[in-house]
């Protein structure tokens, strides 16, 4: 259901585990290419920690990953969605009231390095180190940390070492080749694992959830033509442009501007093995899961 004048979509029929739910979402690309990135192509896959988990979800946005994790997690799980932008916050509780979720803790707050006050889109929001808020929140275990907060990335990771230390898998958005390589470099040296998720493999997911369950997807693209004005066109045309082309997908490349690093934890796995300066290494050459 299309709503023009909140300009949100609403998609119905979400396939998670046990049973579905409902989101309405931002008529905007970057929030329905969210929606693809998370519930086709199952971009953070690698977090789900199983039922009574624990995960973080900073930089929750409208939603799209909290309402799959809580779903992951059931009701003896948490999960924590950080989210300061008024207009994501919204429709974020909307999501949540409409689907009868409890088990999630919502935080208005931005990450940083201190407590302070920045300006963000559409008003202020106090900022909090990761490690001083999960305090706070009396949260002392966490599984799985999911980190997409514009640059703030490495911020929540230095001022999450209890976070990091005490995490199993990591999903982080990076935007610039040191970004990336401080974040490889701190989670190699603490036992992670860190990769870029196979495009493929990714590419494959979609295809066999789309079979799957294709109406939500028809739903956006729908929402996509019908507003073509917000969001720049639907998406099956990048995928025709591809095929045409005959190139690859640049999701989550360099050539992006977007890397996405997972990282998860393995006992017989040293930064050392497969990484080497992990902290010096090109994005390009980062391994990437088959």
């Amino acid at each position: 259901m299309i709503n023009r004048s909140m300009q949100t979509v609403t998609i119905n029929g979400l396939s998670a585990r046990g049973g579905s739910v409902s989101l309405e979402t931002d008529l905007l690309s970057n929030s329905l290419n969210a929606f693809i990135e998370v519930w086709y192509l199952g971009a953070y896959d690698n977090l789900d920690p199983g039922l009574g988990g624990v995960i973080i979800d900073a930089g929750a946005n409208v939603g799209d990953f909290t309402l799959k994790a809580s779903k992951w997690v059931g009701d003896r799980g948490i999960v924590v969605a950080i989210e300061p932008v008024p207009r994501f916050l919204s429709l974020l509780k909307r999501n949540l009231s409409r689907n009868r979720i409890s088990n999630v803790m919502v935080v208005d707050k931005a990450i940083g390095d201190g407590k302070t006050t920045i300006g963000i889109e559409g008003g202020e929001a106090e900022t909090v180190m990761m490690d001083e808020l999960l305090d706070e929140l009396g949260i002392s275990r966490v599984d799985s940390v999911k980190l997409d907060i514009e640059g703030a990335e490495l911020l929540a990771i230095e001022g999450g070492t209890n976070m990091v230390k005490r995490a199993k898998h990591f999903s982080v958005e990076t935007h610039s080749d040191e970004l990336r390589q401080k974040v490889a470099r701190i989670l190699g040296s603490e036992g992670y694992r860190v990769y870029r998720p196979s495009m493929p493999s990714l590419v494959k997911k979609m295809g066999i959830r789309l079979l799957n369950n294709p109406r939500p997807f028809v739903v956006t693209e729908t929402g996509r033509i019908r507003s073509w004005d917000l969001t720049k066109g639907p998406f099956s045309w990048n995928i025709a442009r591809w095929l045409y082309q005959r190139k690859k997908p640049d999701w989550f490349s360099p050539q992006s501007g977007l890397v996405l690093l997972a990282a998860d934890r393995s006992r017989t796995f040293r930064s050392s093995d497969e990484l080497g300066e992990c902290g010096a290494m090109p994005s390009a050459q980062l391994p990437q899961n088959p």
